[in-house]
């Protein structure tokens, strides 16, 4: 009788297919991202998104402490800081974004005519 009951609660209800949580799409879409070509800026990349920011002599030193001396990496769409990965695809203040998008650059050199 004791076998019976035990061998009721053992059995394993039949697995549905679950979808993916919310971390398991962030892993996913972190890993693809890793997937593409991940590269330093060319210096004519960084004088493009220099001139774009309004990156002169006189503020560099600012901008260089918040973007830890300009290293920045592009997969071709976007440009960010590294270790700020995160910031990629998030809308924020310009003075607190660490992640830009090519297409965001290339909007900023045609609205100050560059």
């Amino acid at each position: 009788m004791l076998k019976k009951i035990l061998s009721l609660f053992k059995k394993e209800e039949p697995k549905t297919e679950e979808k993916p949580t919310e971390v398991e799409e962030k892993k996913e879409e972190r890993e693809e991202k890793e997937e593409k070509k991940v590269r330093e800026l060319t210096p004519q990349e960084l004088e493009l998104f220099k001139r774009a920011m309004g990156i002169t002599p006189h503020n560099y030193w600012q901008w260089a402490s918040r973007t830890n001396n300009f290293k920045l990496l592009t997969d071709g769409e976007w440009v960010w800081v590294e270790g700020y990965e995160e910031h990629i695809g998030k809308q924020l203040p310009l003075n607190q974004a660490r992640a830009w998008s090519w297409e965001f650059i290339k909007n900023r050199l045609k609205e100050l005519n560059l």
